[in-house]
Formats: C-alpha cells, structure tokens, sequence
C-alpha cells in the first residue's frame, strides 16, 4: 500500500497485478477465458461474480486479441488504464486533498453530477467502498472494488461518478443465481401510490357516516318549518329552544338512520364511495411523490412554490387517470 496520494512505484504495480493475477487464474492456465474470470471473482468474493452480461463486457474489453482468453500483459493493460482514471476520478473527488474520501466529499460528487441519493443509500454505498470500515475511503478501497467497472465508451473508460454508482447500483442487485432484483426506488414508488389509496380508503371510511347524514337532510321537506321555528326562537331570546330546534334536524336524521339499520344504515353505499376514492387517493398522492425526486433540480424540491406546483398536478393526473 502506498502512502496518500503517493504514486505506486512500476515495479511494485507489476508485481500487483501479477499477483492478482495468478489469484484469479484458479486453473493455474496462465490465462483467462469467461468460465475462469467467474471463478477468480468467486474466490475474491467479488460482487461482479454474479453478473452475467458485465463479466462478459469486461471480457471483452480485456481480451483485445480476440481470442477469448486474457493473456497478464492484456490483464496488466486493462489495469493499467483502469486505475488511472481511477485516480483521476478519486483525486477530483478529494477536495480537501487529503488522500482519501469521507462521506460529505462523496455526496458533494454526486450531487454535482445530478445524482440525488437519500441519506440511507448513501451511508450504504459509502459503506462499501469503505472496507475497513475506519470513515474514509482510501485510493486502494476505491480501486479495489471499481477496477472492475466495465463502463466503456468510445474513446475507453468512462470513470463518471454516474457510471460508478450505476455499477454499485447494480453489483448490489444481483444475487447469488445471477438474478437482478428489482431496485428498492421501484417499490418506495409503488409503496407511494398503495399508501395514497389505503390512506383515501380509511379517510372515506371514516367519514361516511357523516356524508350519509347530509344526504338524509338533502333529501327532507320541512326545511322550512325548522328555518321558522329557529327564527322565532332567536326573536324571543330563548337560548335554549334555539338550541334544540337548530338541532332537531340532526337529531331526527340519526335517529332515523339507526332505525333503518342501526350502524350499517351510516355505512350505506361507502363501497362505491371506497371504489372511487381509491384510485384517486393513490394517484394523486402517488405521482406527487414521484414526481419530486424525478426533478432535475434537486435543490428546488425543499421550496413551497414547486410543492405547490406539483401538489396541482396531482388532481390533474388523478382526474386523467379515472377516465
């Protein structure tokens, strides 16, 4: 290991690699082909071990013969390359230029690029790359999980802090049988938009006896006689009689209800209501949710007028949704 920001001598790196090298070569070939690649990640443990469609691009960046092996001076080639624009990345990312990463200067990276991560995702991706675990991240813990990073362009690698948490995005997601799983974003959103329609669903629930009531008394005749008896009572300044005449109507309405049907009577046609609300609830708070973190500009999202913008929105995609 080499000092902070030290460069690593040329012979110590070809010694390195070589012994990385010879680590990955489980069949003592002298070379790699796809099967023996897999089986070297295996025994480092990897997380590019388990993905399929990136073992076979790194593969083919690395074998630049063709002849589906990789010879060590392919090997060295690849490595060499890789790191130093690994360094590049690592060395712009350290502000303070100390030699190693804490999490703010990782998150300010991100940031910079666009890249919203919630506290909890970026404690976890910093946690990986942080291998012993001391609160900074070393140039060595940086290139011993990315070295492997098959993010190629057209004029070579392409080190991007984007591409980076892309690629620990999806070493994460593949499991032991070389499955990817589906991202945690995906169900936060869908959580969003069950949690808006069972929310709508409780709300609507709740207060159906009392949406029951207001039909009831839509629905009566002697309005008028309560609207006159109530007046005459104001006139005379009987405080109690305005009292109970002003409430009669209720009154009379739930005692008419219950015994229709007792408690089911206040219940009566919440199905349809339930069945109407719960779309709406879930799109509408759904897509506000949603919406938020798809915003390019990040640092608009804590202002009232985009959370006022986009809670507009909601209705509006709710409404399109019902039709």
């Amino acid at each position: 290991m080499t000092n902070k920001g030290e460069e690593e001598p040329e012979r110590a790196r070809r010694a390195r690699l070589l012994r990385l090298f010879e680590t990955l070569d489980t069949n003592q070939q002298g070379q790699l082909d796809l099967e023996g690649l897999r089986n070297g990640l295996k025994r480092i443990n990897h997380p590019l071990q388990n993905a399929d469609k990136m073992l076979q691009d790194l593969m083919d960046i690395c074998d630049t013969s063709g002849d589906g092996f990789i010879q060590f001076d392919e090997f060295v080639v690849f490595m060499e390359a890789t790191e130093q624009h690994l360094r590049g990345l690592f060395n712009a990312i350290d502000r303070d230029k100390n030699g190693q990463l804490d999490r703010s200067e990782l998150a300010h990276a991100l940031e910079s690029n666009g890249i919203k991560v919630e506290p909890h995702k970026l404690q976890a991706f910093f946690d990986r790359l942080d291998k012993n675990s001391d609160g900074q991240i070393t140039f060595e813990e940086w290139r011993d999980f990315l070295v492997f990073i098959p993010q190629f362009g057209e004029d070579g690698l392409d080190p991007g802090i984007r591409a980076i948490y892309s690629y620990y995005l999806a070493t994460v997601n593949v499991n032991p049988e070389g499955d990817v799983t589906l991202n945690d974003d995906l169900f936060e959103s869908i959580g969003f938009f069950l949690a808006g329609g069972a929310a709508g669903v409780v709300s609507r629930t709740a207060t159906a006896p009392f949406d029951r009531l207001k039909v009831y008394l839509i629905a009566q005749t002697d309005v008028g006689q309560t609207k006159g008896a109530v007046k005459m009572a104001a006139v005379k300044g009987e405080v109690g009689q305005l009292a109970k005449t002003a409430t009669r109507p209720m009154r009379d309405a739930i005692r008419a209800l219950w015994n229709a049907g007792g408690v089911r009577s206040f219940f009566a046609g919440n199905g349809l209501n339930v069945v109407k609300v719960l779309p709406e609830s879930a799109i509408k708070f759904g897509s506000f949710e949603v919406w938020i973190p798809s915003h390019v500009v990040h640092e608009l999202f804590q202002t009232v007028k985009l959370k006022y913008l986009l809670g507009c929105q909601a209705p509006f995609c709710s409404a399109r949704g019902r039709r």
